[in-house]
């Protein structure tokens, strides 16, 4: 906070006025993720960009057969890693294990330590899985300090992280099997079902084109990708090209040469 009040003196009171439990994970009471986005949506929608504009029945079959292939080959990643965690978890804590390395370490009891970073002390209690600075208990994933701890103590690290780093998590998570629906001629329908009539929805159909690439905000950082329609080279448009065109061998059209 002493760093956003620097940053802007406004901002730091706005944040203040309200619950820190509403953006503050260590005073949120149950457990919460680091970053809350909507990503995971937009990439479901950018997937099944084409499948929209199928009928019902093909978009589901569209749809099964995707998320299949991605089990498979997530399924095939899980099998191919040699070491206890996954691979997120495993790259994470191998970035913050150099850190670990350079500092210094107290031990107190058998599972609590002191662990001193640049003049500033912090406990670890490896029993508890905790640390003062509180990114081992929320995240269930040894921070810095407890893998100092660790390290001292030469124990194994996937003891202490949450269950849900473990490879064997990762491989129970995709190991389900989504079986198509079959042919419609095969398919038991009881007769209830048969009588239903169902109509179309009561929507009002917008003028113009339909809309299928998301609003993107002002805050992301993006560049449209322009291709040249002259010299099929990114990063302009043919109104400013000062390429040779691009003839292919099958055109009727002659090449300047020719001309």
């Amino acid at each position: 906070m002493t760093k956003l009040g620097e940053l802007s003196p406004k901002i730091r009171e706005y944040v203040l006025e309200e619950d820190p439990r509403r953006w503050a994970r260590c005073f949120y009471p149950c457990r919460r993720y680091n970053a809350q986005t909507s990503n995971i949506a937009e990439s479901m929608n950018s997937a099944l960009k084409k499948a929209r504009e199928l009928h019902i029945v093909s978009m589901l079959e569209l749809l099964r057969e995707k998320l299949q292939t991605w089990f498979v080959e997530r399924t095939k990643a899980a099998n191919e890693v040699m070491h206890d965690l996954t691979p997120w978890a495993n790259e994470k804590l191998q970035k913050i294990l150099q850190k670990a390395f350079q500092m210094k370490v107290e031990t107190l009891t058998l599972s609590r330590f002191n662990i001193t970073e640049n003049q500033r002390e912090f406990i670890v209690d490896l029993e508890n899985r905790t640390c003062t600075c509180c990114r081992f208990e929320h995240e269930e994933l040894p921070c810095a300090h407890a893998i100092a701890a660790i390290d001292k103590r030469k124990l194994p690290k996937h003891p202490f992280c949450g269950r849900w780093y473990l490879n064997s998590e990762y491989k129970e998570t995709y190991k389900g099997v989504i079986h198509p629906v079959g042919n419609e001629d095969d398919w038991d329908i009881p007769e209830e079902i048969r009588e239903i009539i169902l109509k179309h929805p009561n929507y009002k159909v917008r003028k113009g084109r339909r809309q299928k690439e998301r609003y993107r905000p002002s805050s992301e950082n993006y560049v449209a990708k322009r291709k040249c329609g002259r010299c099929k080279q990114l990063g302009h448009t043919r109104k400013v090209c000062i390429k040779t065109p691009i003839v292919n061998a099958g055109s009727k059209r002659k090449s300047f040469e020719d001309a």
